[in-house]
């Protein structure tokens, strides 16, 4: 997998990211849990 160049290239999109779209996606993330029934449980 890291010889082949176009597929870590292609990975490094959804792995790099910056802090401000890092946070979004974590805070989307908690939001779906907080609106499920099993994540209010726990």
């Amino acid at each position: 997998m890291r010889q082949d160049f176009s597929l870590m290239k292609e990975l490094s999109v959804y792995t790099r990211v910056g802090p401000n779209e890092r946070y979004q996606q974590l805070n989307g993330f908690l939001n779906d849990i907080k609106g499920r029934a099993e994540g209010l449980q726990e």
